[in-house]
């Protein structure tokens, strides 16, 4: 019994302790279609950057850039836009410049065609610069899109660009732009089949890491190649190792990478594919997440398959970025959910230097129709309190009146977005009943309600929020351990109200939650 007390203690002095340092929001950005897709840290404040538009499918798509405090409130939002032609930044590129300012790459398009765009802004989130670059086969084809961006020891812009020629050939560029914003260098690299460029770092002596993904341009049954590609490159580009994943697999290529934190290494963030037939001549592929590490020498020294029985396979899945957080890398992305209505999670992983999982978070949005719900990490940055921010967005397939929306979640650094998530449960000795963690934060609450879930022996239960009368307001499926589930209450009125877990119709756990409005 003392040790059940302590764990009740304790969950309880960590959460008062950390209160206002975690949060989890939604924004519209004064727009009815929005998605936050970078995230810059300080110890005082957020800065982003974000896409916005008057319908996501219409050519007036805008840049914004906004401040936020260390609560996730919006100090600032100005917006980039023009009628007559689309501003879009969506590769979690915003890096801090050592004049001041800030600069994030995109791409813009109008009546004339497709450019690559370097946008800079002043702390004050007014646009200093905004410069456009037409594709080397400008006159062929005018698909030009930054796939990720750095700033190199120099002070340089070193951008990993994606481009293709009438052909369709598709090729990778390394191009590095000075303080001006004038070419330095540009290296295209190129492969028999369709490269997509997807991350770069530069190395310790001064080259760069280039992450590919090459894909058949058909995926006929049987006959599919998808491969991780990997070339590291000295200071002007040219080629100094490649390369490539094993034959006999299915790889979604480098979509983020790291230098390994204790030694020469590289950490990459992949996918595992899985060929699935559509009919007897074309396949889709599907990916699980996945992460592996080569020594210095490029062999595999070891691998992390993030596949699991209680989800499925998407073309969806995916790790978008890596830090080394000084004992092993914390990694944020997407993991699918196959169970009806289909779904995407926001994913947060953390590994040791040696490959082992230390611990996973996902965080699951409730919706109260059967419309599938899209929510992605884009960002992931290191806070000054040693936790961690992403950004992403939530996608509504139910909502008509604003379907997407930006979404920030800030946690602590055991990647809980309700303090004491990373505490162990064990069963209760003294009862039938094993220890169950049902934990809403905040509490009271106003927009969101989030709500972490732990099971020493989970079964199939539900929740249920009630109100004073006891008339259940909603109903949903506990089918996922471990994880934080996140409730919009735009329906829900100030008062007071009870959330329930229970299996087999017996309540085993309720919580009584306080909306203020």
């Amino acid at each position: 019994m003392k040790k059940l007390v302590l764990i009740f203690v304790l969950l309880f002095s960590v959460t008062v302790f950390a209160k206002g340092q975690t949060f989890s929001k939604k924004y519209k950005l004064d727009s009815k279609a929005a998605v936050i897709t970078s995230i810059f840290s300080t110890d005082s404040c957020f800065y982003a950057t974000g896409i916005i538009a008057d319908s996501i499918n219409s050519n007036s798509t805008g840049n914004s850039f906004i401040k936020f405090d260390l609560e996730g409130n919006i100090i600032f939002n100005k917006k980039l836009s023009d009628p007559n032609k689309s501003y879009e930044t969506w590769r979690g590129t915003l890096q801090f410049m050592p004049n001041g300012d800030f600069v994030t790459s995109g791409y813009s398009s109008d009546s004339t065609g497709l450019t690559m765009i370097i946008i800079s802004y002043n702390s004050e989130g007014d646009t200093t610069s905004l410069n456009e670059y037409l594709s080397p086969f400008w006159d062929e084809d005018q698909f030009y899109v930054p796939m990720d961006m750095i700033i190199n020891q120099d002070n340089h812009i070193t951008l990993l660009n994606r481009l293709t020629d009438n052909l369709g050939t598709s090729y990778s560029e390394l191009l590095i732009l000075d303080h001006n914003g004038e070419t330095k260098l540009s290296k295209i690299y190129t492969h028999e089949l369709r490269e997509r460029s997807e991350s770069i770092i530069q190395d310790s002596d001064g080259g760069y890491i280039l992450g590919i993904f090459i894909l058949n341009p058909v995926l006929s049954v049987g006959n599919i190649t998808a491969k991780t590609k990997i070339i590291k490159v000295d200071s002007l580009g040219e080629i100094q190792w490649e390369y490539f994943s094993p034959e006999g697999q299915l790889h979604r290529g480098a979509t983020a990478m790291v230098k390994a934190g204790n030694d020469n290494g590289l950490i990459v963030a992949s996918g595992l594919g899985i060929e699935v037939p559509i009919n007897s001549s074309a396949s889709n592929l599907y990916f699980k997440n996945y992460v592996f590490k080569l020594d210095e020498n490029q062999n595999i020294e070891w691998e992390v398959d993030y596949s699991h029985l209680d989800t499925g396979l998407s073309d969806r899945t995916q790790f978008y970025k890596i830090r080394d957080v000084g004992d092993g890398y914390v990694i944020g992305g997407t993991n699918w959910d196959s169970k009806l209505p289909a779904y995407n999670d926001g994913y947060l992983v953390k590994i040791s230097y040696n490959g082992e999982r230390i611990w996973e978070r996902k965080f699951h949005i409730i919706v109260p129709d059967e419309f599938p719900v899209i929510h992605e990490f884009y960002d992931l940055k290191i806070t000054s309190d040693s936790g961690f921010i992403m950004v992403g967005q939530v996608f509504d397939f139910g909502n008509t009146l604003q379907p997407q929306e930006g979404w920030i979640v800030k946690v602590d650094q055991y990647g809980c977005l309700i303090p004491g998530c990373n505490l162990e449960v064990s069963a209760n000795e003294l009862t039938l009943f094993p220890k169950i963690i049902l934990e809403p934060y905040p509490n009271p609450t106003s927009d969101i309600l989030n709500i972490y879930f732990k099971h020493a022996s989970p079964t199939n239960g539900i929740f249920r929020i009630l109100d004073l009368n006891g008339k259940v307001l909603l109903q949903f499926d506990a089918n996922k351990n471990d994880t934080t589930y996140l409730i919009g209450l735009d329906n829900f009125s100030s008062g007071v109200y009870f959330l329930q877990y229970l299996e087999n119709k017996f309540i085993l756990k309720t919580k009584q939650i306080i909306i203020q409005k």
